[in-house]
């Protein structure tokens, strides 16, 4: 049994796709014969490290506390007790050790990996001799691992590569040197800016001032725009959303003037966002009257939240992916089995432009200057690459079947399907309002 590609990057070339499959991530090099790997890294933690972690330190804590009662001659009612630390057993809910995001640096010579079990961003150089006739080697060079308190959410560099921005589910973000070997004990870092909800997207712009910034999306409906690195400063609030935001992006044909953004609400947003304050967005496109017809019963509300006739069906964007070449984006539903074309325009106008389907939900989802690839949850098609026309036509690609089979066969293996990390977790962001 193999693992589905949960995550995926592509160069701007092309010629370079890394795909994360559990905790495993492979480099394909992507040619008109085919796609070879060029070089693999898995991620061999100890599945409950969090979990020894925080018995080391409730441990030490207990010694401590144990220390001072015997100096200080204490009665025995005031002993420290000695904890329990179990480790879970059979029964217990699952734990994985996986890929959570993955970013490329702005000048594509560094790959930054999230890991779930020890809450860390992992820093690789890219060693790209490939044109070295003489040594045409590929190699991903660990740089270091960053911990972290909490487990990262999303990551992207600041605009000049030098910081790593990472942001965390308690809705804090932090920034670290990127290309720095020593790795920051966790304790000691001090955020940069703070949410009071989970973060869910991060990325850096100028404004029209030429003011970097850092931008920032979470569970409560919320886009905030900050001053880089003075990240207590706030530009502004971007408000629109009624559900949470999942994903957004600046398109480069905008010349970053836009923010394209969409989650848990039917439709997705529009900003000119260096407009002056209230007048940042500037469109709004409703997506059920295209989307509805490949909702199924995965998309079912909870029984508590259902309508008389149990028909109520909720959907969510997990992805916004740009394509560059024709002024388009791809928009991913969760667990839905296509991808919705929108146009945008300079001025961030937005059209419906047409729906791609596939063989199964589309997992995934990255670009490059002319392709489009996407990963899906199809054992027969986990992956399919897509040619971008200059006419603005996206078709099934000719090299389909050759680049897909060297990067079908090396999908990690499982032993049976409860080794399966999560795929689909974006529809758990949504808020329930029990009045």
């Amino acid at each position: 049994m193999k693992h589905f590609y949960q995550k995926l990057i592509a160069n701007k070339k092309g010629d370079l796709l890394f795909a994360s499959s559990a905790n495993t991530v492979l480099v394909f090099e992507i040619t008109p014969s085919g796609a070879n790997l060029l070089t693999q890294w898995t991620d061999e933690i100890d599945p409950y490290f969090s979990v020894r972690k925080h018995h080391r330190e409730v441990l030490q804590k207990y010694e401590d506390d144990m220390k001072s009662f015997e100096k200080q001659g204490n009665n025995p009612e005031s002993k420290p007790k000695k904890p329990k630390m179990p480790i879970p057993g059979p029964g217990a809910p699952p734990t994985f050790t996986y890929i959570r995001g993955m970013r490329l640096s702005r000048n594509e010579k560094y790959l930054i990996i999230l890991t779930d079990n020890d809450k860390a961003a992992v820093v690789f150089e890219i060693s790209d001799k490939r044109a070295n006739t003489a040594d045409s080697s590929f190699s991903l060079v660990l740089i270091k691992r960053q911990p972290f308190s909490k487990r990262p959410s999303a990551v992207t560099t600041s605009l000049d590569d030098m910081d790593l921005i990472v942001s965390d589910k308690f809705g804090d973000v932090f920034s670290v040197p990127l290309m720095d070997k020593r790795a920051i004990d966790e304790k000691t870092l001090a955020p940069i800016l703070g949410h009071v909800s989970m973060l869910t997207c991060i990325d850096m712009a100028t404004d029209e001032n030429g003011r970097q910034c850092v931008i920032t999306s979470d569970r409560d409906e919320h886009i905030r725009v900050s001053y880089f690195p003075k990240s207590y400063v706030i530009k502004k609030w971007l408000f629109g959303h009624k559900e949470f935001v999942s994903s957004f992006v600046l398109p480069e044909w905008c010349s970053n003037k836009v923010i394209i953004s969409a989650g848990g609400d039917n439709f997705i947003c529009s900003w000119l966002w260096q407009n002056n304050p209230g007048n940042e967005l500037i469109g709004k496109v409703e997506l059920s009257n295209v989307v509805e017809k490949y909702l199924d019963e995965e998309h079912l509300a909870p029984k508590k939240f259902q309508n008389e006739d149990g028909t109520l069906k909720e959907y969510c964007v997990s992805e916004i992916i740009p394509l560059n070449k024709i002024h388009k984006i791809a928009v991913i539903i969760e667990q839905v089995s296509a991808v919705f074309v929108l146009k945008v325009i300079e001025d961030g106008s937005l059209e419906y432009d047409q729906t791609i389907e596939t063989p199964g939900y589309v997992i995934y989802g990255t670009s490059s200057d002319d392709t489009l690839v996407l990963s899906l949850v199809d054992e027969t098609h986990s992956i399919i690459f897509y040619n971008i026309g200059d006419d603005g036509s996206i078709r099934v690609s000719e090299k389909q079947d050759r680049l897909a089979s060297e990067i079908e066969k090396n999908r990690v293996t499982m032993d049976n399907d409860k080794d399966r990390v999560p795929l689909f977790t974006v529809g758990q962001l949504r808020k329930r309002r029990e009045h």
